[in-house]
């Protein structure tokens, strides 16, 4: 096989200094083919072109490899798996990714619905605290309270004044604090 010059530990798994190996090996190989190639093609251009001399030319090195049909075939199916793994997590990659921008999208949808719910909440208690303010002082304006905030015959009915204190004769307003 051609893994058995590498593998150093024949345990048919070849390491990372094994697959480095092999690496550099098959790379000396690819050069020295992609060499051959480039000199049949000069001397094929050589022959086209008459005043040439092949002379010049350095003489071909041929590298003979010797790899069974069985071995290729063997690496052959080993790639082919190996690219189906990789195609495979490539896909669990994107659907993971298309799941997060999914959560994303809710995520923001969730904020926004929140942040509407809250102001809801917010206008509808403003909207309930001027209620009873409303509410205090015409209940207060009908009791025909005299200027100490006590019931009496003043005839005069209460008016809200800004900056005084409220009078703790108000039993009802303890309620409210």
């Amino acid at each position: 096989m051609v893994f058995e010059n590498f593998d150093e530990n024949k345990d048919n798994i070849l390491s990372h200094t094994e697959r480095l190996k092999l690496k550099a090996s098959l790379e000396e190989q690819k050069i020295a083919l992609v060499s051959e190639l480039t000199k049949e093609e000069r001397l094929n251009l050589d022959a086209k072109q008459p005043g040439t001399s092949q002379s010049k030319m350095a003489p071909t090195t041929q590298i003979k490899i010797d790899i069974k049909q069985a071995e290729f075939m063997q690496l052959y199916k080993r790639v082919n798996r190996i690219e189906n793994g990789m195609g495979q997590v490539i896909g669990h990659i994107e659907d993971v990714l298309k799941s997060l921008a999914t959560l994303e999208k809710i995520k923001v949808i969730r904020r926004e619905t929140m942040t509407q719910f809250l102001q809801t909440i917010i206008s509808v208690r403003k909207g309930f605290v001027d209620m009873i303010v409303i509410l205090i002082i015409e209940i207060m304006s009908q009791l025909k309270l005299d200027h100490h905030g006590k019931p009496g015959n003043s005839g005069w009915s209460f008016r809200p004044t800004v900056g005084r204190p409220v009078h703790s004769g108000f039993p009802w307003w303890s309620s409210f604090n």
